[in-house]
């Protein structure tokens, strides 16, 4: 049944953990990480593809992995699938 009340919502039992990653800063600075760390998420910004590997490390289990497949260096998508 759907009420005109609005439903509660939960707080997290942790801050949300986010790795941007990206070799154009400007890029990484438009996906606003300043804001989401104000509203308590955990970012990680990574601006060359062999630190997407160690960003992983960091920030263990990360919930999103915001990825520029273009990135010289490694294959990303084998970076991300070892991250998450």
């Amino acid at each position: 049944m759907v009420s005109g009340q609005p439903r509660e919502l939960r707080q997290p039992e942790r801050a949300l953990r986010i790795i941007v990653a990206d070799d154009d800063r400007d890029t990484v600075l438009s996906l606003c990480p300043r804001s989401c760390e104000q509203e308590g998420y955990e970012v990680s910004e990574v601006y060359r593809g062999d630190a997407v590997l160690r960003a992983g490390t960091r920030i263990r289990e990360p919930d999103v992995v915001l990825l520029d497949i273009g990135m010289p260096g490694n294959d990303r998508f084998r970076d991300c699938a070892e991250v998450a």
